[in-house]
C-alpha cells in the first residue's frame, strides 16, 4: 500500500551495489494541488483504490528513495511514449477479436483507464517514469 515500505524492503534485501528499477506514476512538475484537475485525480485514485499518498512529485520521490538508503537515483520521464499510447492500443484492441471476447467489466476498466491516462497526459497532471537507484 505504501511506496516507502517497498523502498525500505528493497534496500534491506539488495546486496551492496544492487540496483532497483521500476516504472511508476508521479505528479507532474507543474501540478497544482488546489486545482479542479487535482480533485479529479483524487476521485480517480479513490475509485481505483490507489492511496493518494502514493502520488508525489519527483522531488519527494527522490527523497523517499534516499531516506530508504538509495543513491544514484535516476528518473526518466517516458510519459509521451506510454500514456497516449495506451489509449491508442486500447482503441485498436477493443475493436478486434480479443477485445470483443472480453467481459464488459474488463472492457469498461480498460476504456476508463485509457481515457484517464489521456486526460492526465494532456492536462499535465501525471507523468509515467522509469526510476532506478543503487544501494551503496
Amino acid at each position: 500500500p505504501g511506496r516507502t515500505d517497498f523502498w525500505k524492503l528493497s534496500a534491506r534485501y539488495l546486496q551492496s551495489e544492487g540496483k532497483v528499477t521500476v516504472t511508476d506514476f508521479m505528479l507532474a512538475k507543474d501540478h497544482q494541488p488546489s486545482s479542479l484537475n487535482h480533485r479529479l485525480l483524487l476521485w480517480m485514485l479513490t475509485r481505483s483504490q490507489i492511496p493518494a499518498g502514493n502520488m508525489v512529485t519527483e522531488e519527494k520521490y527522490i527523497v523517499q528513495m534516499q531516506q530508504a538508503g538509495f543513491e544514484h537515483i535516476n528518473i526518466l520521464d517516458i510519459s509521451e511514449r506510454v500514456m497516449p499510447g495506451f489509449g491508442k492500443w486500447w482503441r485498436g484492441y477493443r475493436d478486434g477479436p480479443g477485445g470483443q471476447q472480453m467481459r464488459w467489466r474488463s472492457r469498461l476498466k480498460y476504456g476508463v483507464t485509457a481515457r484517464f491516462l489521456d486526460w492526465a497526459w494532456r492536462k499535465n497532471v501525471l507523468r509515467y517514469c522509469l526510476i532506478s537507484g543503487t544501494k551503496p
